[in-house]
């Protein structure tokens, strides 16, 4: 026992830490995005007021970006919540350019961009978050627009390489 005290033996244990898979949430901050759907179909309404966890008068009231920030922050679904307890989720706003941190959080709650954007570059927002993200690991795209994209004339864009991206199309069109 005496020998084993003098010779300090250290017991070493490594651990590989594999690093959080990343989830980009790109929220569209153009101005079509401030559209509340006057005259919705009843059913849409009453899709927007599930999806929002509000009643149906609410949620006719509701602009498309309103309706995003519900999605993303309701008690119900807690999509945001639920995101973070499995990946690192990071936000970002597009209209012309994309703004990472253009969501921000105030209390755990994501917080949506002032709606003024003049364009919706779809495509250039998908292309700028897989670049900004190459080389880290990137489990997905969240979309959160009204599809009216202005750079998408010629199709969409080549998007071999990426991640899935999931389009949460909000508006009646």
């Amino acid at each position: 026992v005496l020998l084993l005290i003098f010779m300090k033996p250290v017991l070493q244990m490594d651990r590989l830490i594999e690093p959080r898979s990343n989830v980009v949430i790109l929220v569209d901050s153009s101005k079509s995005m401030g559209i509340v759907e006057k005259g919705a179909p009843a059913a849409y309404t009453a899709l927007v007021a599930k999806a929002t966890n509000v009643d149906a008068a609410q949620a006719s009231k509701l602009d498309r970006i309103s309706i995003a920030q519900s999605i993303l922050n309701n008690g119900r679904s807690d999509l945001l919540a639920e995101l973070k307890d499995n990946y690192s989720v990071q936000l970002y706003s597009f209209d012309k350019e994309v703004v990472a941190n253009g969501v921000h959080e105030e209390d755990g709650a994501a917080v949506m961009p002032q709606v003024t954007g003049e364009v919706t570059q779809l495509g250039a927002a998908i292309r700028q978050v897989a670049q900004d993200f190459r080389g880290q690991p990137l489990a997905g795209v969240v979309v959160f627009t009204d599809g009216v994209a202005t750079d998408l004339e010629a199709g969409l864009p080549d998007l071999s390489g990426l991640p899935p991206v999931y389009p949460v199309i909000i508006g009646k069109g």
